[in-house]
């Protein structure tokens, strides 16, 4: 997959469970990327995805430590 870099936001976690928001896993900073183009993409049997344009990976937790 291609993809371009937009930047790493912070996130918070707006679920209201008793481990939201520093230790549900949901907030901190997400390195975000736009998908431009797909090297290789099959899709499995008649119900499998489609192609995304975004994915983000979380890079640090609440308290901005690197995970």
């Amino acid at each position: 997959m291609i993809a371009r870099y937009k930047g790493a936001p912070f996130r918070r976690c707006t679920s209201e469970t008793a481990r939201c928001p520093e230790t549900c896993g949901g907030s901190g900073e997400f390195a975000t990327f736009s998908i431009t183009d797909y090297l290789h993409y099959a899709r499995k049997g008649k119900y499998g995805g489609r192609r995304q344009t975004t994915f983000a990976v979380r890079i640090s937790d609440f308290h901005r430590k690197p995970v």
